[in-house]
């Protein structure tokens, strides 16, 4: 599985099998041997690949240096592809006495995949709240860094570790819309199933003499804040950052430059386009899983993701046609409208008028009950006889 199912669409698959460790991508079946792409540096690259060439590197097994690999020795990157054989031989042994269907292999959780991927020579300490997880990184460390490994810290105080370190409330700041910039401005962040908009807008920001220099200062923060947050948030697909317009060529291009170098930072791969006469610049990134909202909330069940209700005026006008219908039957003496209190004010206040016309022109007894239980976009409406016995109205 290359990618999860996301809404109606389902996972991604592929027979093409890779196995990531720190430095290295182990590719069973695949005779292909080679370095990262974000790895742009040339001499670094002609380093890395003269040492692949040397690493005892089985036939019919391909391998791709990861950026981590970078500044690492012929000896650390044969210690990785070592335990990358040894989980494939594994696996191969799982397939071959496994009854089908069976479960061979899984990514590592979290914890692990989070130490791998982004542990880095100046992380110094690595601080968890459990017992049990801190044993597992310890372990872990101890294969792929038998030497200078970080400290692994067990964090007893009572405030719990995440309001601790800040992280609990850059959570918080991650599921806003609008995240507010250094200078006084501000990224306005929309994602729907086709794509992600992202606007930035000046807000307060006037410190600059012109609207040039405004808009170019404003943009450089967003570049920073919007790379950033499609990192935290993991969005992918496509992405429409909307900038504030300049005219200057030179400040366009150094915006572009800039969203460029920020990206490189990204573990995803990215791609932009130039920026447009209308202060666009389209890109795509990669969606490796489930954003962080996907995570975090379910759609609204009153706008089912929408994030709009109907007003009250448009409520009344809907329950008001609903109500003609229903005093249209002959066998219709009584209707019972429940809506949201909103609305309920709306008619009884302003459509006092037309609901008593209603009535009168009808023969029929109309009755209005605001209730709580009903969504604001929604209307029950219950039909009677004379006798008190309940009107199917369909």
């Amino acid at each position: 599985v290359t990618k999860a199912g996301i809404g109606n669409k389902g996972p991604s698959l592929t027979t093409y099998l890779s196995l990531p460790g720190r430095y290295l991508v182990l590719m069973p079946d695949v005779n292909k041997r080679g370095v990262s792409k974000r790895i742009t540096n040339e001499e670094e690259r002609q380093k890395l690949k003269k040492i692949v060439d040397e690493l005892k590197i089985p036939e019919n097994m391909g391998v791709i240096v990861r950026t981590a690999g970078v500044d690492q020795t012929k000896k650390e990157l044969s210690k990785d592809l070592d335990y990358l054989l040894k989980l494939w031989h594994v696996i191969e042994n799982r397939a071959k006495s496994q009854p089908a269907p069976s479960l061979l292999y899984e990514e590592s959780d979290l914890v692990t995949r989070s130490i791998r991927d982004m542990l880095t020579p100046d992380i110094d300490e690595i601080i968890v709240d459990s017992p049990v997880v801190r044993d597992r990184v310890q372990d872990f460390l101890r294969v792929i860094m038998p030497k200078g490994q970080p400290a692994v810290t067990l964090y007893t105080e009572s405030e719990p570790v995440f309001h601790k370190f800040k992280v609990e409330a850059e959570i918080e700041r991650a599921s806003m819309r609008k995240v507010p910039l250094p200078g006084g401005g501000s990224i306005v962040i929309d994602q729907t199933e086709a794509l992600v908009a992202i606007d930035v807008n000046s807000g307060r920001m006037k410190s600059e003499r012109d609207a040039e220099a405004t808009a170019l200062k404003t943009n450089l923060e967003a570049v920073k804040e919007i790379t950033r947050q499609l990192r935290i948030r993991d969005m992918g697909g496509v992405i429409v950052n909307d900038f504030i317009d300049m005219r200057d060529h030179k400040n366009i291009r150094a915006v572009e430059k800039a969203l460029a170098d920020a990206l490189k930072r990204d573990k995803a791969r990215t791609k932009t386009a130039r920026m447009s006469p209308f202060g666009i610049i389209e890109m795509t990134r990669q969606r490796m899983r489930p954003s962080l909202r996907r995570f975090l909330f379910d759609d609204c069940p009153h706008c089912s993701g929408m994030g709009i209700v109907k007003s009250p005026e448009s409520m009344s006008l809907t329950v008001m046609r609903e109500m003609k219908t229903a005093t249209g039957r002959d066998d219709v003496a009584t209707i019972e409208v429940s809506v949201n209190p909103t609305a309920a004010d709306h008619l009884l206040n302003q459509k006092r008028r037309e609901l008593a016309q209603l009535e009168e022109s009808a023969k029929k007894r109309i009755l209005i009950r605001g209730s709580q239980e009903v969504a604001r976009d929604k209307v029950e409406i219950r039909c009677f006889r004379k006798d008190g016995q309940k009107v199917n109205i369909g």
